[in-house]
């Protein structure tokens, strides 16, 4: 669990480091000194940068009884728990086959901010990029 932790915090600041470069700017997350009492506060999320892959996936079925009946789905997670599905692959024909899928897929990644706070706590965010 530490490990998985050291590996998701190094992918966020990495994430931070890339965007960070050649920009000086800001966006303000929680507006100036929001009041926040007593609950957890989300702001909305700010397209920070773009994850682009691709590869090839050798996929292998025995005859179907329709192409629709397999769907393999090509998906990512920060944290090997909560997966999005990127790409998916359909196959061309109804008889066993093998064939290799190339999938490219180009996602965005989002940043948000929340503030949990336990009473009545004004609290402002800006993230500098």
């Amino acid at each position: 669990m530490k490990k998985q932790l050291s590996i998701i915090g190094g992918l966020v600041v990495l994430c931070l480091a890339m965007v960070m470069v050649g920009r000086a700017s800001s966006y303000t997350f929680l507006g100036t000194l929001a009041t926040v009492n007593n609950t957890t506060s989300n702001s909305t999320g700010l397209a920070i940068s773009t994850l682009s892959g691709s590869g090839s996936i050798y996929v292998q079925n025995g005859g179907l009884t329709a192409t629709n009946a397999l769907r393999v789905n090509v998906q990512l997670s920060v944290d090997n728990t909560n997966f999005v599905t990127v790409a998916t692959y359909w196959p061309a024909a109804t008889n066993a086959t093998t064939e290799l899928y190339y999938p490219s897929f180009s996602t965005p990644l989002y940043l948000r901010t929340q503030a949990v706070t336990t009473n009545n706590v004004t609290v402002g965010v800006v993230y500098q990029y």
